[in-house]
């Protein structure tokens, strides 16, 4: 048995795409979120950059903000969780075969 926990991995950048929130759009390191301070920012109404959605590990979609993702994008990530008009999402393990 180890002495100690093993340090957690770290949370990866999310990708916020909302307009009703009090964040603005944009990438953000995981611990950024609360700061406000995105690494990108995603101008309102945009379709979200293949470059940003590929370096997120997270993806948080309003609906009605007039942000549009590719769907083939979309797919690399599961749903965690729907509140309202807020989806929750997080990027899906590829895994190589059995």
């Amino acid at each position: 048995m180890p002495a100690g926990r093993p340090a957690p991995a770290p949370m990866g950048a999310s990708l916020l795409l909302t307009c009703n929130q009090s964040q603005p759009s944009g990438l953000f390191e995981f611990t950024g979120i609360r700061t406000r301070t995105p690494l990108v920012e995603v101008p309102e109404k945009a379709a979200a950059p293949a470059s940003l959605l590929d370096r997120a590990s997270y993806l948080v979609l309003e609906d009605g903000c007039d942000f549009s993702v590719d769907p083939e994008a979309l797919a690399a990530f599961g749903v965690m969780k729907t509140r309202g008009r807020v989806t929750y999402y997080r990027r899906v393990a590829v895994s190589d075969g059995p």
